[in-house]
């Protein structure tokens, strides 16, 4: 009689070891799949982040394309904290600093002609250290201003 209950309790200690086992397996699996998925989240946020930016560059550009050549000193800002719309907001993760070069010289020969540069940097808020020292954007583009010679 003691045989069979020793058979039992050795048959159910080994079954303890598959559970552990096979746990331990499973949240192997379950760790692996959660670290792809939270790198893929990450890289999904970070190209979005790039895309937003591009387009709050090209946007910059698009509205001083709208200016007069003489008005085009009136885009100057520094580090302006924006959303994604390119609107003024403390809050928002995108810094945006627009550059207005008006004494840009060309090697044109004609002397009428002048030009001013405008170069958009937007820079992106990284959330892990809390700075604006990770990624960015940058556009630039020559404006020209040509006079009629008398």
């Amino acid at each position: 009689m003691s045989c069979a209950g020793e058979k039992n309790a050795s048959r159910s200690a080994f079954t303890i070891l598959e559970v552990v086992f096979a746990m331990s397996i499973i949240f192997l699996v379950f760790g692996g799949a959660f670290l792809v998925i939270r790198q893929s989240c990450m890289l999904v946020r970070s190209s979005r982040n790039q895309y937003v930016a591009t387009s709050l560059c090209d946007n910059r550009l698009e509205r001083a394309r709208t200016l007069s050549y003489n008005s085009l000193w009136e885009l100057a800002e520094n580090q302006m904290i924006v959303n994604e719309n390119g609107v003024p907001d403390p809050n928002a993760q995108f810094r945006r600093t627009t550059a207005v070069n008006t004494n840009y010289v060309t090697t044109a020969v004609d002397a009428t002609v002048t030009n001013t540069q405008i170069t958009v940097t937007v820079e992106i808020h990284d959330m892990t250290t809390g700075n604006y020292s990770g990624q960015q954007e940058q556009m630039s583009d020559i404006f020209a201003n040509y006079t009629l010679s008398p």
